[in-house]
């Protein structure tokens, strides 16, 4: 499967499980939410549009609730 010219992802790589040891399955880590701050601080602008975005996209009725994960 190639995603551009540059990238190209393995069969073996798009089946990977990466469920941790307890189950759920999940795209990031909730770890990583410490970083907003930071990250608010460098470009408040952008921050600012993806919470508006964050919280339509949550929003509920938004997206079916098996897709917010």
């Amino acid at each position: 499967m190639t995603l551009d010219a540059n990238v190209t992802v393995s069969a073996a790589d798009r089946n990977r499980s990466t469920t941790p040891a307890g189950g759920s399955t999940y795209l990031y880590d909730i770890a990583n939410l410490s970083d907003l701050p930071h990250l608010r601080n460098l470009s408040s602008t952008t921050m600012s549009a993806f919470e508006n975005f964050d919280r339509a996209a949550m929003a509920a009725g938004a997206i079916p609730r098996r897709y917010k994960n």
